[in-house]
This record gives C-alpha cells, sequence and structure tokens, in this order.
C-alpha cells in the first residue's frame, strides 16, 4: 500500500462505491433490475483487485473498472422495463424534482452508477504506483 498512488485511492473509492451500489441496486423494483450489471460490477471489483496486486497490471486495473462501470450502466438501461419506467416518469419533462420522485434506490443507483463511471474514468489517467 506504501508505494500506491492517487489513482489506486481512486479505484478503490470507485470500487466501494460499487459495493453500495450493488446493495441499493438491490432493492429497485423487479421490472427494471438486471442481473447483468450486478454480475458486471463483482467483475470489475474483483479484476480491480488482481490487477491491482501486481505491478506488471496495475495499469489496467482502472481500465477494468471504467469498462465494467460502463457496462452496469448498459445493463441497467437495457433491462425489460427500464424504458418504460424511466419515460413515464418523466413523461412531464426532465426535471430535478422528477428524478427525487423517484423511489430512493432508482435514483440512488443511477446516481451511483454515473459517479462510479466518471470516476474510474478519472482514475485511468492518474498515476497508480509511484515512480519516485
Amino acid at each position: 500500500m506504501r508505494n500506491k498512488s492517487i489513482g489506486f485511492f481512486v479505484g478503490l473509492f470507485v470500487c466501494i462505491l460499487m459495493i453500495v451500489n450493488i446493495v441499493l441496486y438491490r432493492q429497485v423494483p423487479s421490472d427494471i433490475y438486471s442481473v447483468d450489471a450486478t454480475y458486471w460490477m463483482i467483475g470489475g471489483i474483483g479484476v480491480f483487485v488482481i490487477c491491482s496486486i501486481f505491478a506488471v497490471t496495475s495499469e489496467l486495473a482502472p481500465v477494468a473498472l471504467m469498462v465494467s462501470s460502463f457496462m452496469g450502466i448498459a445493463a441497467f438501461a437495457q433491462a425489460p422495463g427500464t424504458i418504460d419506467y424511466l419515460s413515464t416518469a418523466f413523461f412531464d419533462g426532465f426535471s430535478m424534482s422528477a428524478i427525487f420522485a423517484l423511489p430512493m434506490p432508482v435514483w440512488a443507483s443511477m446516481f451511483t452508477f454515473i459517479v462510479a463511471f466518471i470516476l474510474s474514468s478519472v482514475s485511468m489517467f492518474l498515476p497508480l504506483i509511484k515512480r519516485w
């Protein structure tokens, strides 16, 4: 842990955020739930941890995390009832009040999906190992 740099810790934070997202996402209504999104998040966390252990593969760790977070978002969007559910919720227009009118697990998991993807993308460009 001493030779890890800021990129590793950002990736570690994304892993924790993805674990929180797994818990939140399990509580969304069943018509917009996709088990594939959960699998992608678990797989991304696992690959990140395994790649981070070795110095040779540590540069690939945030890439795996970013790809898995993106695929998690895609699996969430591809769930059979997501389009119908969200189009009904935003029928009167897209606003913050319409987002927060959704059940808490729905808007919180959408938020954590997006934040995890953004932070995992940022961690790709930060150094993972101190080079000095």
